[in-house]
């Protein structure tokens, strides 16, 4: 119930914080302690709500190793988030793609990664709120799900706190893990990682192993897989 836990809770309450200018992992650090920690079992559940605790990418694809048993195998990504949080153009430089020329996405856009004996499938998905009731139509056998959030559109973050949030409450993405990127790092204007995080109430999430992760899509400061 909402009293269980109270202590997981407040520890995960603290090292935010306790930390609040603590650098975010690398997307490498971020998904391996999000995958580790998920399998680790329940105990670990408040060490993944820490941005700091995995300081240095270790490499995103060598990471999924943690998730799938062996290699050659298909590792499934649903990439969600509001219009214009950089989700496409995240996707672009996780594929080592030119970002020059990118354009709302009105439906979706499926991307391939592979490297040493792995194939991640990224599933982009739009994002206005015109498409956002199909996104269910994606979420069977999904593996991980990324969250791209605008860090620097503020007046959108309760928007973007309820369809987070709704995810997560979804059946069928149950216990999945979440990276969530606090996208456009590059603006001034854009809000801290760990301010994000106590704004979502991400410390209250324990369900599923998650970790926020500072980035910018646009520079690919964050988001470099190879």
């Amino acid at each position: 119930g909402a009293g269980s836990e109270p202590r997981t809770s407040e520890r995960c309450k603290e090292r935010f914080s306790a930390t609040p200018s603590s650098p975010s992992p690398g997307p490498g650090g971020a998904l391996h302690a999000v995958i580790r920690e998920w399998r680790e079992g329940p105990d670990a559940q408040c060490g993944a709500c820490s941005p700091s605790r995995a300081p240095y990418p270790q490499g995103l694809l060598s990471i999924l190793r943690k998730l799938k048993s062996a290699p050659d195998q298909e590792v499934r990504i649903l990439l969600l988030g509001l219009d214009n949080a950089g989700k496409t153009t995240l996707l672009k430089q996780l594929a080592s793609e030119d970002i020059s020329h990118i354009t709302p996405t009105q439906g979706f856009n499926i991307k391939s990664v592979q490297s040493q004996g792995f194939k991640l499938n990224v599933w982009d998905i739009g994002g206005q709120r015109k498409i956002r009731p199909y996104w269910r139509n994606y979420f069977e056998n999904t593996d991980v799900l990324i969250y791209v959030i605008d860090s620097a559109d503020r007046k959108r973050f309760e928007e973007t706190g309820q369809e987070l949030a709704e995810l997560l409450d979804e059946e069928k993405l149950s216990g999945v893990p979440v990276l969530i990127f606090a996208n456009k790092q590059d603006l001034l204007t854009a809000a801290p990682a760990s301010e994000i995080a106590e704004g979502l109430n991400l410390h209250t999430i324990r369900d599923r192993m998650w970790q926020i992760q500072s980035c910018s899509a646009l520079t690919a400061e964050g988001v470099q897989v190879r």
